[in-house]
């Protein structure tokens, strides 16, 4: 990536790499301690492990979600941690098993090179491998969609900022 005059190459918070005039830096420290200050109205409802009341959720929400909780309140908010307790340890497991012998992996293999080639982890073996077991995955859980271009951009995305 080409550094524009006057400008700093960086990392934004998920890894992708973004030019910052002097400016845009300044603003980006106010917000890395406003991200910090928040997590202390958050810590009284990660300790127990439980949202806060609507009410409370919706303003500390509006305030910002600190980075290093959105994993977290993205499962909960969701229902995502919910349905993960429900259906057992095994289940993705056992869908990327199942995964393995998806019809549509010959299509998910060609598309994944080309899945933000310049992100660090996504050019990986690791989050490449990631990606596939994912997307194998949903295509064999969900037949009536199995898999379908773009779908590869949505779940990379996923993976990325929910530090997967």
């Amino acid at each position: 990536m080409a550094v524009a005059e006057g400008s700093e190459l960086a990392s934004d918070l998920y890894g992708f790499q973004i030019n910052l005039t002097v400016q845009q830096q300044a603003i980006r420290l106010q917000c890395d301690g406003a991200s910090k200050r928040n997590e202390g109205l958050w810590l009284p409802y990660v300790e127990k492990l439980q949202l806060p009341p609507a009410n409370k959720l919706k303003e500390l929400v509006r305030k910002g979600v600190p980075p290093t909780l959105r994993s977290w309140v993205w499962m909960e908010v969701s229902g995502a941690a919910a349905k993960k307790a429900a259906v057992g340890s095994n289940y993705f497991s056992n869908m990327a098993l199942a995964g393995d012998k998806s019809p549509f992996l010959k299509h998910i293999d060609k598309d994944i090179p080309h899945t933000f080639p310049s992100h660090p982890w996504l050019h990986e073996s690791d989050g490449q491998a990631a990606l596939r077991r994912v997307l194998a995955a949903y295509s064999v859980h969900n037949e009536n969609v199995g898999y379908c271009r773009s779908m590869n951009q949505i779940v990379a995305v996923l993976l990325v900022a929910l530090n997967r």
